[in-house]
């Protein structure tokens, strides 16, 4: 019995000092970066909707602003999205549509987070990123 104890205590000595170690932390095992040098990507979606009469409703023409600036697309598509980025905080993300009746969104994420819903209008919509 008394055999067992000292072993029991030799084992419990050896798994408690070999979990520890003198390493920093890596900046892989810490939270990716700080809030000032964040990166955050910006996703844009433009939906055409129609009732009756308007079941081939198109977007025409979406206009977005992007890392590299502005740039307009000309999709003639019912729905529409893309994602840009990286961008820093204080960007102002903005979209304006033309065609049909329409919904633009402007969804933004930072680093690997998911996106969420920033701003919403029914041709244009713009959002500075503040977060």
């Amino acid at each position: 019995m008394k055999k067992i104890i000292v072993l029991l205590s030799v084992l419990l000595t050896l798994l408690t000092f070999s979990s520890c170690t003198n390493e920093e932390p890596s900046p892989s095992n810490t939270q990716q970066g700080t809030e000032t040098d964040a990166n955050y990507y910006v996703k844009y979606t433009a939906l055409a909707y129609g009732g009756v009469g308007y079941e081939n409703a198109r977007i025409e023409s979406v206009t977005v602003e992007t890392e590299t600036g502005s740039k307009t697309i000309e999709p003639n598509v019912k729905s529409w999205e893309e994602t840009y980025g990286p961008v820093s905080k204080g960007f102002k993300a903005k979209i304006q549509a033309t065609g049909a009746s329409k919904t633009v969104r402007i969804y933004v994420c930072r680093g690997e987070e998911p996106f969420v819903i920033k701003a919403e209008g029914s041709s244009s919509a713009s959002y500075t990123i503040d977060f």
